[in-house]
């Protein structure tokens, strides 16, 4: 009888500690899951043929889709660069184990594009994994930044209360300021 009480007690140790496991775990799920689903980046896993097995708010929004909708379709449905062997080449770098960051347009739902900028590995499991950031507007102020400093006239940028926020070297130059001590007058 003793002995009989002594691996129940074992046994009740054991399934005791199973649980709270099993507790730690789910909880560890859930804070990643809203870890997850707090990031304004998208966040995607696909299969090994591209298809979307998982993919949270943010990168479903950033495709114009609800997000359950991309389930099972494609990625490469998404791009817009019809480029295969480039998407060949990425997958080639992905199955050697590298950490990819490569650019892409990417179609919305709504026939609309943007530029994206995609991170990219692959699982243990074979499946894929990527955090995609819209980098458009990073793209357009880059583009605004080249064309304001090629300008050959003096340009400044003024804010609703007629601050300075960009003033160009010829600016600088006409006004007899240092560049960038206009920049908040």
């Amino acid at each position: 009888i003793l002995q009989s009480s002594i691996l129940s007690g074992v046994w009740v140790e054991e399934i005791t500690a199973r649980k709270r496991l099993e507790e730690e775990l789910r909880a560890s799920e859930a804070r990643f899951r809203a870890l997850v689903e707090q990031a304004v980046d998208g966040i995607f896993v696909t299969d090994a043929q591209g298809r979307f097995l998982a993919i949270n708010t943010a990168g479903a929004a950033m495709l114009g889709y609800e997000q359950g909708a991309l389930l099972g379709r494609p990625m490469a449905d998404e791009i817009v660069d019809g480029d295969a062997a480039r998407r060949l080449e990425e997958l080639s770098r992905l199955e050697e184990g590298s950490v990819t960051q490569s650019t892409w347009h990417f179609r919305r739902k709504d026939g609309s594009t943007f530029t994206g900028e995609l991170v990219g590995r692959r699982l243990s499991d074979g499946c894929l994994q990527g955090i995609l950031r819209d980098v458009t507007a990073r793209e357009d102020a880059d583009r605004i930044d080249a064309f304001l400093v090629s300008v050959a006239e003096p340009v400044v940028i003024v804010n609703g209360d007629s601050v300075i926020e960009y003033a160009n070297r010829q600016a600088h130059e006409v006004f007899g300021y240092p560049d960038g001590e206009l920049v908040g007058l």
